[in-house]
């Protein structure tokens, strides 16, 4: 489904795309070089990106998700009922492009649309936001705070 998305993407005049296509997991990285390598290729696109794709791979998440707030960038989440970590304390669509399942096809306009309702301000807050959330809640550092405040408050 992946391929067909970013496939898709790459087929509107509306975005601007940088996507690097891979045969095998981790480019099919078999020692430690070729590891550090990939995954600075990849850390390094997810940097060079203002938006990225984050749709569910084998299991029913996205860890680039994580990755893409870690690196303040705007995830385009495409919900396959995702179940989302803190729901009840993060409100999950003020830190993404959401897009549901059914809506999947639409993706480029839907992202059209959401770029273009932002300032240039409420687009840099939004990147430092996702920063700020991910530091804060999502991190080892921030879920270990967030399970002693919850615990000792009960």
């Amino acid at each position: 489904q992946r391929f067909k998305l970013l496939k898709l993407m790459e087929g509107t005049q509306e975005l601007e795309t940088n996507f690097i296509y891979r045969e095998k997991y981790r480019a099919g990285a078999t020692t430690k070089k070729m590891r550090i390598q990939t995954n600075k290729e990849y850390y390094e696109n997810i940097r060079k990106s203002d938006y990225v794709l984050c749709v569910r791979g084998s299991g029913n998440f996205s860890v680039r998700l994580y990755e893409t707030l870690m690196m303040g960038r705007i995830p385009i989440f495409i919900d396959t009922n995702c179940l989302l970590p803190f729901t009840d304390e993060i409100d999950w669509k003020n830190h993404m492009v959401y897009i549901p399942w059914e809506q999947r096809n639409n993706l480029s306009q839907i992202v059209t649309n959401f770029h273009n309702s932002l300032s240039n301000k409420e687009f840099e807050e939004l990147q430092f936001s996702n920063r700020m959330l991910w530091k804060d809640s999502l991190s080892v550092a921030g879920i270990f705070d967030y399970i002693r405040k919850n615990v000792s408050e009960k």
